[in-house]
């Protein structure tokens, strides 16, 4: 049996206590004893843990209102105590000595709004609403009281659905808001709307600006206002006034700054719509004067009263004196110093002179294109005219008045009658037509403040741009035929114009009845101290198209002091009709378009179905009998004027148009 092979022995050479302990060859990594291993961990974890903490604390919002606070569906504000939206409010060592903060001590973070979604959210869906909506900008609280009042009031009348956007920079509650106006929550029916941010009086202005563009985007995305009102006050703030301008034209949103005093000097708008009132800072008014030869003080007299009426809140108006050729020399001097804007410089002024060279007496149908000529609308639908007589003189509230009138017949609830057959508004109410014979309203006295009348006005009236234009079109066609303007419709109105009034107001007439056009007219005019305007008839002239060199009497013509009782002696042989003619005084200067709308017993305008209408002949009549009289007259006119056959022999196509008139 072989042997089984022993393992060799080691080398003989090298001792036991020489060998390694453990051979280095084949020996595993020193481990670490379990226990150590988790207290490291458990210290990273602990660490980990107070740096969030400490991060959650230090950003922890503090505005957030807790959800057992209910939100007011009105407000959007909490039943509860009012939440301070505002962390810079409260007490911190961040603020300066003079509470203002420094560069680096403003927020500039991201915008969060965390109670405007609460009030904007019952409007998301109200799209069919039939009322305009209205947006009221708060971010002056020193303007609060005022500003507040306005935006009730305009509530209250329930024309629009009118809501306020809170963004202040100093906190305060819709509350507080209410009680330094004198009003309380439940009886302001506004809906409120708090557009304050986080961090909202520490923000940055590059973040104040982004705040009030994110506001108005969704306050205007949800609530669709007509048009957004600030006051002159916040106005003036161009950091607000330049973000909220350039977020508005970007949404095609107008603005309106009224009044810091508008409750009082123009609380005529509380009564308007959102149509009216997205106008009201957009429409111009020119003001059209030909004065007579040597009338000095009728024009002196007409422009002071320019100068003193009121116009706080809307643009002042343009003014173009059209000069006869030989110029009175007081006239002229006085023009000279006559300042328009009154404390403007000159290269601001809005006075217009012009003077008519051509020495030849005026013939009516140049006398027509002159003053047709003198205005051209720049914008149609928000320029208008004032043709003035120079034997007036205005009343102070002659502006607002014209404002207010237009705003809410011309441009408020479209789609009525009246808006698109209203050429313009009259500031006096006539004795007679254009005759000077028939009686302008005839029948039973008006119950109504205003009236609607189908002759032009003489002495003081607005023109519509859009209707100006159109009577140029039809002069120039109504000229083309007949050069002189020697033509009229047999039996009407026309053919009897007294030449003591301007040649222009035949055409008006005429283009009056062939539109079926109206002209408002104060049916209140004739209650004492409520006249708009006063009307001098003690130096009054004909036109220069009609004027003729007056004749002084003759010793026989002269009364004689006869040997009677009498012991009274009159002038009346030097102006026959000017005890017919005499007017009262001019009107108070304190007289406002408020002391004027408590007419007849109302405290408003009447509604636009309740006014009467009165024919060119001064005879009552309503929409469908004026339609079929002005068909007919449309007729007489082509027939008679434009030498056309009937319109019943014509194609529909072209009826409706000023062209079909003339052949």
């Amino acid at each position: 049996m072989a042997l089984a092979k022993r393992p060799a022995a080691p080398y003989d050479g090298l001792k036991k206590h020489d060998l390694p302990l453990h051979s280095q060859t084949w020996q595993s990594a020193p481990r670490m004893r379990p226990a150590t291993i988790f207290r490291k961990r458990r210290l990273f974890v602990a660490l980990v843990a107070l740096v969030v903490v400490y991060l959650f604390i230090k950003y922890l919002p503090t505005d957030v209102p807790s959800v057992s606070q209910r939100i007011d569906s009105r407000t959007g504000r909490s039943q509860g105590r009012p939440v301070v939206p505002d962390l810079a409010s409260k007490k911190s060592g961040d603020e300066t000595a003079g509470g203002t903060l420094s560069a680096k001590q403003l927020y500039d973070g991201p915008v969060k709004f965390y109670r405007l979604a609460s009030s904007l959210r019952p409007h998301l869906y109200n799209e069919k609403e039939d009322r305009d909506s209205v947006l009221f900008m708060l971010y002056d609280l020193q303007t609060a009281a005022s500003f507040t009042g306005v935006a009730c009031e305009m509530a209250l009348y329930n024309k629009t659905n009118v809501h306020m956007g809170l963004m202040t920079t100093r906190d305060a509650s819709i509350e507080d808001i209410m009680s330094v106006s004198g009003l309380k929550v439940e009886d302001c029916p506004i809906f409120w709307h708090d557009a304050r941010p986080d961090y909202n009086s520490k923000s940055s202005p590059a973040r104040q600006a982004v705040v009030i563009k994110a506001a108005v985007s969704h306050m205007h995305t949800t609530l669709k206002p007509s048009v957004v009102i600030i006051d002159q006050r916040q106005a003036s703030n161009t950091h607000f006034k330049t973000a909220l301008q350039e977020k508005l034209d970007s949404v095609r949103t107008p603005l309106s700054i009224i009044p810091n005093d508008a409750h009082t000097s123009m609380s005529w708008i509380t009564t308007l719509d959102g149509k009216g009132l997205s106008l009201l800072n957009q429409n111009q008014i020119d003001i059209i004067i030909q004065p007579y030869k040597q009338s000095a003080g009728s024009l002196i007299r007409l422009l002071e009263s320019i100068k003193s009426a009121h116009y706080t809140g809307l643009p002042l108006p343009r003014i173009t004196v059209e000069l006869p050729h030989t110029i009175d020399p007081f006239a002229l001097r006085y023009l000279e110093n006559f300042h328009w804007p009154h404390d403007s410089p000159i290269s601001q002024s809005k006075l217009i002179l012009r003077r008519r060279i051509d020495n030849n007496k005026l013939t009516p149908a140049i006398a027509t294109l002159r003053t047709l000529e003198s205005f051209y609308p720049p914008t149609t639908p928000a320029s208008h005219v004032l043709v003035l007589s120079p034997d007036v003189e205005l009343s102070p509230s002659y502006l607002q008045y014209l404002y207010y009138l237009t705003l809410t017949y011309k441009y408020g609830n479209p789609g009525l009658q009246i808006t698109s057959s209203l050429t313009g508004i009259s500031l006096d109410l006539p004795e007679h037509t254009l005759d000077n014979k028939t009686p302008f309203l005839t029948g039973k006295e008006p119950q109504s403040a205003l009236t609607l009348h189908q002759s032009p006005s003489a002495h003081a009236a607005l023109y519509f741009g859009d209707h100006w234009v159109e009577l140029q079109s039809y002069a120039s066609l109504r000229l083309s035929n007949d050069p002189s303007l020697s033509l009229t419709v047999p039996n009407s109105i026309e053919s009897t114009i007294s030449p003591a009034h301007p040649s222009w107001l035949q055409l008006s007439s005429e283009l009056l009845q062939l539109r079926n056009n109206y002209i408002l007219y104060p049916a209140f005019a004739d209650i004492p101290g409520k006249k708009l305007i006063t009307i001098h008839t003690e130096s009054t002239q004909s036109p220069e198209e009609f004027w003729t060199e007056p004749t002084r009497p003759t010793p026989d013509s002269i009364p004689l002091l006869e040997d009677s009782d009498t012991s009274i002696l009159t002038g009346d042989h030097e102006h026959p009709d000017l005890h017919a003619n005499m007017l009262p005084e001019p009107t108070s200067s304190t007289q406002s378009v408020q002391s004027l709308l408590n007419l007849k017993g109302r405290e408003t305008l009447p509604d636009s179905k309740d006014i009467p209408l009165f024919s060119a002949a001064g005879h009552a009549t309503d929409w469908d009998m004026s339609r079929t009289e002005s068909e007919a007259y449309a007729d007489k006119v082509s027939l008679e004027l434009g030498g056309c056959r009937s319109l019943g022999e014509r194609d529909d196509e072209i009826i409706g148009r000023l062209e079909y008139l003339f052949c």
